[in-house]
Formats: C-alpha cells, structure tokens, sequence
C-alpha cells in the first residue's frame, strides 16, 4: 500500500502524478505531455524500486513525452527512461564514466548491483 512507501518514494509518485496535469507545448518549446499510461508505468516502477530500496534522486518529464526517475548515490547516478512509445531506457554512470546502458526490463538486476555495490 502506499503508506508502506518511503518518504522519497512517496514524493516521487506526488511528481508523478502532478505531471498529468501538463499540456503539450508544456515547455513554450513543443514539448509533448506525458501520457497517462507512461505516467502510471513511472509510478509502477518507483514502488518496485522503493521495495528495492534504490535512493531516489530526481524526476522529470521529458520534450518528446518521456518521463526520467533518477538514482544517486555516491558518485554512481542511473537514470530510468519511459518513453512514449511504451520503450524504457537505464544508464548507469560512475562519475563521467557510462558504466552500463540497456533497458529497464533488461538490466534491472544490474542496476541493483550497481547502486547497491
């Protein structure tokens, strides 16, 4: 439930959600608005993460309607990518180093090592 979450997970899903609000051309720029569907997919993962215990760090939408849930810790940094098109992203960097990209799906266990090293 959600009062299991983590404070940073529950601000996390908080941000997600205020995104729903946003309307294409969001940015002044021609940014496209996150869908509802990637949004909901955004939050699924936090929670996922959270009981994983990954630190949270950051979270934005994107201009092409893609939405970024970043972990920090230390000097390790990985960025979750979902894009509109229902495609996920995950780079992994130490520093300026990109030590790790490929999806979500497949390279989560490796994020989980990574962070957690």
């Amino acid at each position: 439930t959600f009062s299991t979450l983590s404070e940073s997970a529950r601000q996390m899903i908080a941000k997600a959600k205020s995104f729903k609000s946003l309307q294409d051309n969001w940015d002044s720029h021609g940014a496209i608005a996150p869908s509802s569907e990637n949004i909901e997919r955004a939050i699924s993962f936090i929670k996922h993460a959270d009981k994983n215990l990954l630190p949270f760090y950051f979270m934005a939408p994107g201009p092409n309607g893609e939405l970024v849930v970043e972990f920090k810790k230390g000097n390790k940094e990985a960025a979750a990518y979902f894009n509109q098109d229902g495609s996920t992203e995950l780079v992994m960097n130490e520093g300026e180093a990109i030590i790790e990209e490929g999806t979500i799906e497949n390279n989560y266990k490796d994020l989980l090592r990574f962070i957690n090293a």
